[in-house]
Order: C-alpha cells, then sequence, then structure tokens
C-alpha cells in the first residue's frame, strides 16, 4: 500500500468522527445511550473485520468511514458513561481512568493488530471483532 493511500485509510476512519459524533450524542440523548451503543458496537465490530477482509482500496475505504462512525462516537459516550454512573470524586477518578486507558489504547492499536497478524490473524483488522461480544450486554450496564 502506497503512503499517499495509508493516509486516506486514516482519514476515513478519523474524519467520520467531526460529523457524526453530534448527532449520535443527540439520539443518545433522545433515545437512551443503550438504544445507541449497541448498534454501535456491532457496527465497529462488523465493519472492522469486513475491513480486513476488503476486496479492493475503495471497499476498504467505505468500511474504514463506517468503522470510524461507530468509533468516534462510541468514544465519546463513554465519557457521559462515567459521568452518569459516578459522582464526585469517583467521577474525577473515573474520567482519569477512562482518559488514561483511551489514551493507552490509541498509542498501542496502531501496531497491535499488525503485531498479531503473524503469529495469530490471517488479516490484521480482524481484532477488531472482539468488540462484538460486548454489544448484548446486561441492561443495567448502560442504564441512562
Amino acid at each position: 500500500m502506497a503512503p499517499e493511500q495509508i493516509g486516506l485509510v486514516i482519514a476515513a476512519f478519523t474524519l467520520p468522527g467531526i460529523f457524526f459524533v453530534p448527532i449520535t450524542g443527540v439520539l443518545a440523548d433522545r433515545y437512551g445511550r443503550r438504544t445507541i451503543m449497541i448498534p454501535l458496537l456491532f457496527l465497529y465490530g462488523i465493519t472492522g473485520a469486513a475491513s480486513g477482509l476488503a476486496p479492493d482500496f475503495e471497499t476498504l475505504l467505505a468500511l474504514r468511514f463506517l468503522t470510524g462512525i461507530a468509533a468516534g462516537s462510541l468514544g465519546s459516550l463513554s465519557i457521559v458513561l462515567v459521568a452518569d454512573f459516578f459522582s464526585d470524586r469517583q467521577r474525577a477518578q473515573g474520567f482519569g481512568i477512562r482518559f488514561a486507558i483511551g489514551q493507552l489504547g490509541n498509542a498501542t492499536m496502531p501496531t497491535f493488530p499488525c503485531g498479531l497478524a503473524p503469529i495469530v490473524l490471517p488479516h490484521p483488522l480482524l481484532v477488531v471483532t472482539l468488540a462484538s461480544p460486548l454489544a448484548p450486554s446486561p441492561p443495567h450496564a448502560l442504564a441512562p
């Protein structure tokens, strides 16, 4: 893959957040966090896995765009969940833990799938399928 193509793949994943995070935030406030988050987890897992199996570059870009919609939206909604479930000092600690884990993920996820690919997986992007089992969580887990 050429460097320009790598840049397009990264942009296709990153840019949707600018437009879709506010929309999914409004929808989550209106219809409930769980109602919005569960489909987003499935979208993230399915399109992420499909990205690993994309037959051509254009399909890969489209799938990374859809994965980016889900990833950006889930990231911002996870912050809201910390605010929903914790108060005062626990909230501050929850935000600290959430942001520390988020930054750790941002630092390691670009290399994690590629590092696993030669060992375990035939396609490095299939790692995102690990998100799908999280979607059918217990009803109380994503209340408000």
